[in-house]
């Protein structure tokens, strides 16, 4: 049971590693990680100003349709 256990850690260190440097290598290349994002910079800066502007916060409705115009979730 004990050389089950030593090879079972042996394992988990060897993908920790390759894990480590994958994701070094990753961010080395300038690469994001995460899920994709649904809205462009345009959409973002459009959906920020009326959140500002109290638009979304205070009608439920103003909020609906911008989800059904950006094809997106709050």
């Amino acid at each position: 049971m004990r050389v089950i256990s030593a090879v079972a850690e042996s394992e988990r260190e060897l993908l920790l590693e390759r894990t480590h440097s994958d994701i070094a290598r990753v961010r080395a290349a300038g690469k994001g990680f995460g899920r994709p994002l649904t809205l462009n910079e345009e959409q973002q800066l459009t959906m920020i100003a009326r959140i500002n502007a109290g638009i979304i916060i205070s009608d439920n409705l103003s909020a609906i349709s911008l989800i059904l115009r950006f094809a997106t979730s709050l």
